[in-house]
């Protein structure tokens, strides 16, 4: 993806070009003002698809640090909880599943 850097006067001169940025080509459009960084425009779509990176990263760290403190739990026993209360909610009728 290439970076795309704007005057921040072509938000109100070229604001359909901008928008077609944004949204056909999926790309955030980078605006300066005084030749510095000043805003950054997106699409929605965009905009919530790299708060959905940010909440997987912000997971996995967590993860890695509970890791690290030796908090993790068994996957095989987790899943073998998971089976248990299912075949208590369901009467017992599901087959017992190999992980």
């Amino acid at each position: 993806m290439s970076v795309i850097i704007r005057p921040v006067s072509d938000l109100s001169k070229k604001v359909s070009e901008i928008e077609s940025i944004c949204f056909e080509q999926n790309s955030p459009v980078y605006l300066t003002k005084n030749g510095s960084n000043h805003m950054v425009l997106t699409s929605h779509e965009h905009y919530e698809k790299l708060l959905a990176q940010l909440r997987l990263y912000e997971k996995l760290l967590l993860a890695e640090a509970e890791n690290r403190r030796g908090e993790m739990l068994d996957f095989n026993a987790v899943m073998d909880e998971i089976d248990a209360e299912a075949a208590g909610s369901s009467g017992g009728n599901e087959q017992k599943v190999s992980y």
